[in-house]
This record gives C-alpha cells, structure tokens and sequence, in this order.
C-alpha cells in the first residue's frame, strides 16, 4: 500500500532486538503489521538457552557425566522445548519493543494468530503479522484558552428541603388514588403503551410506573408534552401519544421515527405524606435536622461539579468536533460496545445476578452500549490525544492514590478494592479514566469561564424498557462462557 511505514532495524549495539516493522492502513481506525526479526538475533537466544541447559547439572544423560553431554546430542534431545522457550521469548521482547518503537495507540490488543507464531523457522528471519485497531488519526484544534458555559447555582434552604423531601419519599412510597381522582402534576401513574406504525401494531409497553413530567424517556425513544396529555386523566382512560424513536436506534430506518401511541392508565398513585422524626435521624446516623441539611448541601454541590465536568467534556467535544472530523467506523464501535456489554454482564455476574435476570437485562443492555459508546470512543480519543501532547502519563503511585481515594469514599480497605479492581480487570480502565481526568485538567485550568445557572433535571422521568420489538434489533451476541480458570 501507499502508505507503508517502514521502521528499519536498530543497530546491532543498540541493545535491542534487531527487526523490521512495516506498518499500513487496512481500513480506518485498522492497521496491518507486519514484523521480520533477524535471524542472528534468533540463533543468538537459542545458543544462550542450550549454553544454560548444558550448564545445569541436572541434564545429566545415560553414558555421560553431569555437565559433559555433547552440545548437539543435547540439542536434539531438546530442540522442541528450545524453540518454543525461544519463540516466546522472541514474540514477547519484539512486541514490547514495538509498542516503544511504533506510535500505534492501539485501543484493543493485537489480533494475533496463534497459527502464525506456533513454529519458529528453521532458517530465514521470524516473521508475524497481525492486525490492530488503533485511535483515529486526527488533529486537536487549540484546546487551551477556550471560554466554557460554567453551570453555577448558590443552593438555598429550598433547594435543600426539596431534596430531604425526595429522600422522604423514598421512605414513603407512593399510595393509589380513589378511582374517581384524576392524574395530578405530583402523581405516579401505571400504565400500559401500544405503539402502531402507519395503523399497524408495532408493540406494547407493560405495566410500567412513572412519575408525571413534561417528557419520559425509554431506553430508545421519548413522549414529549406528556404531562400535558396525562394531567386530568382517570384510572382506565385511554390517551393517545406520540412516540419519537432516538437517533441511534437499530435498524437505521427507525431512527428519529415518530409512532402513535395509545396509553392506558392502569393506576394512579400520589407520594406519601412522611415527617422527618428522630427515630430516621437515628437512622440515617445523624444527629440533628442541621446537621442533616450540612449532608445534603453537600451532596448538592458534588453533584453540581459532577454536572460541571460533564458540561465540560460535552462543550470540549463541541468545539473539537466544530473544526476536525474524526472517523469511527462502525465495526469498531460495535466492537467496543461488544467489550462494555461484556464488562457490564461480567459486573452483574460478580454481583451475584442470576442468569435468568442476565437475560432480561441483555437487550437493554446491548442497546446502551451501542447508542452510548461512539460518543464515550470520541470523548476517550480526543483526551488521549491531549494526554498525548501534554505527555501525561500515570504512574504506579497515582494508581495507589486513587484507589486509596475509592476506599475512603466506599468505607472499604485499599486492599480490598484492589482485589476488586484486579479480579474484574479494571486497573487499566482506572488507569486510562486518571489519563483522560488529567487532560481535561489541563483544558479546564487553561479556561475562561462564563457563569450559567444551574438547572436541575426535574421535567423527564425514565422508563427502564425498550420499544422497538426484540425480533427487530440487531443486539449483540451473548459473552462467551468463562471457565473458572479463565
């Protein structure tokens, strides 16, 4: 190809393996390599292993003393466990010399065939290739000294008890209404949804609860204006909607699709009236109503500089996206969504989930991962590529800080967390989350800001279903079975 990068060999006193690494571009975001060790490389290991098997005294053979067996009877009698020792050795100093000596930013490991590197050549140089899918070769526009929308609120005392009343309607619940009180703008209701496309059934939506809000969003698609259409309504009744499918919904015909809708109300339910007593504080393990609502500023405030950096990263993306494109083909997209859907099904197995509750999630959780990770992908890509620049890099250290920080936050000994974090493979995810965490540091504190009040999210309620039939989606294949030694 056309754009072949040919990294030649390093020289023989360099101290590392001599080989030649070509480089193309197989499809986008997919590179090809191709890496040839020279062979004196190759018989120079080789010599050193039979060197160390002739002096381990333990090789002694019938009709030789310990030490003394000819160097080529030992050879043959050993050449198989030599070349494999050898080739392992080979294949493992030449990939870590090529991840230093190859800028390839892979974002998955390398597509190696086992087939390809089982033998070593008896003559000739060591040869593998493989395929590697790497970040997208783009270019970040200025990123230092950008104006951001700040989102900023000063909470007073009524965002403070509007907060401890949802905490006591948690405790409450919700109780029905008599049949003859109609849907209210603080009610829950019940309902069931069947969804036609141009007359004809599509699907149904069953026995699901919702708070009333100006929007309810399902897993793929929203009613708009639905407290208008509710509000008044009687147990029983029937009101017709409208369903607008999401943007990233499968099959791509569907997507932005506005469908009728006919919801039935099954029930209505309004919060229970609950006071704050000292037997809850007691509870809760608070000592005071004060001090309650010192515990409830703060959790406000977290969750507003939670909110801010998510602000952040979505104006950050906005602005990069302005000026630069970047390519993520769908393959590689479904492919990482493949490897979150398969952390997520990991997690819920180590939380305990059945496999029948495994299953019930699957759908919705192939979903998810499909719709959400090619804004995750672009957001991940854009803070390496700053990491990159700015030559951040996580050290050993950092990595025992955060987890020492997630113990104090779960109350758990860094140990602990540890366990959990390595057993679920997840050090390298902590890792790359304190990268991209370091470069939006550097965006932000190069930043000017523009203060915007700060909205809390009160008009949406979510429903935790899907509309489109499961016979229509192209879900993602079932994780592969794990052994206990895997």
């Amino acid at each position: 190809m056309s754009d072949v990068i040919t990294i030649p060999e390093a020289p023989a006193d360099a101290g590392k393996l001599r080989q030649t690494i070509e480089i193309s571009t197989k499809a986008p975001c997919v590179k090809h390599v191709v890496v040839k060790v020279n062979r004196e490389d190759i018989d120079g290991l080789f010599n050193e292993k039979v060197s160390e098997i002739m002096k381990d005294q333990k090789n002694a053979m019938p009709g030789f003393r310990p030490g003394k067996v000819p160097r080529s009877y030992l050879i043959r009698k050993h050449r198989n466990v030599i070349n494999d020792e050898v080739r392992r050795d080979i294949l493992t100093a030449s990939l870590n010399q090529l991840a230093e000596d190859a800028n390839l930013a892979p974002v998955a490991p390398p597509q190696l065939d086992p087939e390809a590197v089982a033998n070593l050549p008896e003559e000739g140089p060591f040869v593998y290739e493989f395929d590697i899918e790497v970040r997208p070769e783009f270019e970040v526009p200025e990123y230092k000294g950008l104006t951001l929308k700040r989102p900023h609120r000063d909470f007073d005392d009524a965002d403070i008890q509007q907060y401890i009343q949802k905490l006591l309607l948690d405790i409450g619940g919700i109780v029905p209404l008599a049949d003859d009180q109609p849907v209210g703008a603080n009610c829950y209701i019940t309902f069931d949804l069947a969804v036609e496309d141009e007359g004809k059934p599509f699907s149904t939506v069953k026995d699901q609860t919702v708070k009333v809000a100006e929007r309810i969003n399902f897993n793929d698609g929203s009613i708009v204006n639905f407290a208008g259409k509710v509000m008044g309504a009687l147990k029983g009744q029937v009101v017709n909607l409208e369903v607008t499918l999401g943007d990233a919904v499968q099959p791509e015909a569907l997507q932005k699709k506005t469908l009728d809708a006919k919801l039935t109300i099954n029930n209505i339910y309004e919060p229970a009236t609950k006071e704050l007593t000292p037997e809850m504080l007691e509870e809760m393990e608070i000592s005071s109503s004060a001090q309650l609502e010192e515990k409830v500023l703060g959790i406000l405030n977290r969750n507003l500089e939670q909110e801010q950096r998510r602000s952040y990263r979505t104006q950050l993306m906005r602005k990069v996206l302005e000026t630069t494109t970047i390519e993520l083909p769908k393959d590689l997209i479904l492919r990482q969504a493949q490897r979150v859907y398969n952390r997520l099904v990991m997690d819920m197995q180590s939380n305990g989930a059945t496999d029948e509750e495994i299953e019930s999630r699957r759908r919705e959780l192939s979903m998810d991962s499909v719709q959400n990770v090619r804004v995750a992908l672009t957001e991940q890509f854009v803070l390496q590529k700053i990491a990159e620049l700015e030559k951040i890099e996580i050290e050993d250290a950092d990595i025992d800080a955060e987890i020492d920080r997630l113990a104090g936050v779960y109350n758990e000994s860094p140990r602990k967390v540890r366990a959990q974090l390595e057993q679920n493979e997840q050090i390298e995810t902590l890792a790359g989350e304190l990268l991209e965490r370091r470069a939006l540091d550097i965006v932000l504190n190069n930043a000017q800001y523009e203060d915007v009040e700060y909205q809390q999210q009160t008009d949406s309620s979510f429903v935790n279903k899907s509309i489109i039939p499961d016979f229509m989606i192209k879900q993602l294949p079932a994780p592969a079975a794990t052994t206990e030694a895997e």
